[in-house]
């Protein structure tokens, strides 16, 4: 969840974003449901074709709120530069 790049995906995809130490802060729980269901950010600006809002956009209420909740758990994380997938694993 602390974002980077996405292991196993085109080069051109843009890195995810870290969505650890909770939502960014001016996103209302309205605003991330908006976010999810028509891949819009506050203000009008489209999201990353990447993200999968044809699958989204069919969350429920309650999907949605569990997944704010969720998120607003993780603890704070650095960024993450490489993808998992490169961790060297002993």
């Amino acid at each position: 969840f602390s974002g980077g790049p996405i292991s196993g995906a085109p080069p051109e995809w843009p890195p995810s974003s870290n969505l650890t130490g909770g939502i960014n802060p001016q996103y209302t729980e309205v605003e991330f449901a908006g976010c999810l269901r028509d891949g819009t950010r506050p203000g009008g600006a489209k999201l990353s074709e990447v993200m999968p809002t044809k699958f989204t956009k069919d969350l429920t209420d309650d999907e949605i709120e569990a997944l704010w909740l969720y998120l607003k758990t993780l603890p704070a994380q650095p960024y993450a530069s490489s993808s998992w997938a490169d961790t060297k694993v002993p």
